[in-house]
């Protein structure tokens, strides 16, 4: 027998678990990325002077980031005809709740294994650095959320990013 999730369970795989499992590992730049902030990678690439990182950490970091990139536009390249489907129901001028629930169910293990291997990604770069270097990283974190809180766009509405709701754009690893 199928088992279907209802939508408070595909609500909380697709949006609190990561939020709250990024919580539980200290990921706060994960957090910023999921206001649209910069991915810890680039964060980690961007700083290395100030974390005190070497040439062949960086290079370890780069190698690292490329790897996880490809693994999610793997699994977004897989999710895209039903993301496509999902996209054309939503512009019927009434689309079919169960058919939209049910296109929802079928993107819901590619939405979960891409937050997968965000935080393996976030923990493995976490674990490549000292206690000291990991302090670092959290003050430079929040001078970043400092900043995108104030930043404004010239209409006065807030900074860009990704949609309410909606997963942050994933970026290419820093060069």
């Amino acid at each position: 027998m199928r088992r279907t999730l209802r939508p408070a369970t595909l609500l909380f795989f697709l949006v609190f678990l990561p939020v709250f499992g990024m919580a539980l590992v200290g990921a706060a730049p994960a957090a910023a990325q999921m206001a649209g902030g910069p991915p810890l990678q680039a964060v980690l690439v961007r700083y290395a002077d100030r974390l005190g990182l070497d040439a062949t950490m960086v290079s370890e970091i780069k190698r690292l980031s490329k790897g996880y990139y490809e693994e999610i536009v793997a699994i977004q390249k897989e999710m895209q005809p039903i993301s496509r489907s999902l996209s054309a129901v939503l512009q019927l001028n009434s689309p079919e709740e169960a058919e939209v629930m049910r296109l929802a169910e079928e993107l819901a293990p590619f939405h979960l294994e891409i937050q997968k291997v965000q935080l393996r990604s976030i923990l493995r770069f976490r674990a490549m650095l000292s206690p000291d270097q990991k302090d670092e990283l959290a003050r430079i974190q929040q001078e970043l959320i400092r900043q995108a809180h104030s930043a404004q766009r010239p209409s006065g509405g807030p900074p860009p990013g990704p949609v309410p709701g909606g997963l942050p754009p994933v970026q290419p690893p820093p060069e």
